[in-house]
């Protein structure tokens, strides 16, 4: 259980800068043992902060574009050839899909292969990873700035408001309902405070509208 947030979503946000950072430097084993630390120990505690209930309550329905490549034989993957990623998958032949956040979590915290993507000037641009349960069924990209982005942005959310009733029809017996308001991350010169409590929706809702993907989130769910 977490009670004081603020120190895991500080975190969150010093991951995302350095990822960025270490994304320009020149590929070596120190650099991919970095970012391999860093994106499990972030995916685990979003997942944690979730579990938690310390982040707003529309932010688990979100959906993030990702892209996965198929598994193009039936040989099995195991610890001795899951290294041989070129072999296994299709990479010349992507899929467009999405991922919610909890299930994004899940698969890198699980992740069976983990691998950097580097672009032609040797910057880490994305990362290949699949979980023991996915493994035979596909490998996921998931692009380096927009899981940067999604670090701040959980990392710059903070609840002010929580409300809490019983509700038989719900999995857990409760429904919850939470505003939030998004600190210091994104220009909001002149909005009233009112505005500030919803920004953070919307202006996530903007970003991933130009990948069609849609965040609008039904009130009736909330």
């Amino acid at each position: 259980m977490i009670w004081e947030s603020g120190y895991w979503k500080s975190d969150l946000i010093k991951d995302a800068d350095i990822l960025n950072k270490w994304s320009k430097k020149k590929p070596s084993n120190r650099q991919y043992v970095l970012f391999e630390k860093k994106i499990f120990i972030a995916a685990f505690a979003i997942r944690k902060l979730l579990e938690a209930e310390k982040i707003g309550s529309d932010f688990p329905m979100w959906t993030f574009g990702v892209s996965k490549f198929l598994k193009k034989t039936k040989d099995p993957i195991d610890y001795m050839n899951s290294h041989k990623i070129d072999r296994f998958y299709e990479l010349d032949r992507e899929v467009k899909d999405s991922l919610s956040i909890p299930s994004l979590c899940n698969k890198i915290i699980h992740s069976y292969i983990f691998s950097l993507k580097m672009n032609e000037s040797e910057e880490a641009v994305s990362f290949l990873f699949t979980s023991d349960e996915t493994k035979e069924e596909c490998i996921y990209e998931m692009n380096l700035e927009k899981f940067t982005n999604l670090l701040k942005w959980i990392g710059y959310s903070d609840v002010i408001k929580s409300r809490q009733i019983r509700d038989p029809n719900e999995p857990s017996g409760f429904k919850i309902k939470r505003e939030y308001c998004f600190d210091d991350c994104i220009p909001r010169k002149g909005l009233s405070p009112k505005i500030k409590l919803t920004f953070l929706s919307k202006y996530v809702e903007s970003c991933l509208a130009q990948e069609n993907q849609s965040a609008r989130i039904p009130e009736k769910e909330l």
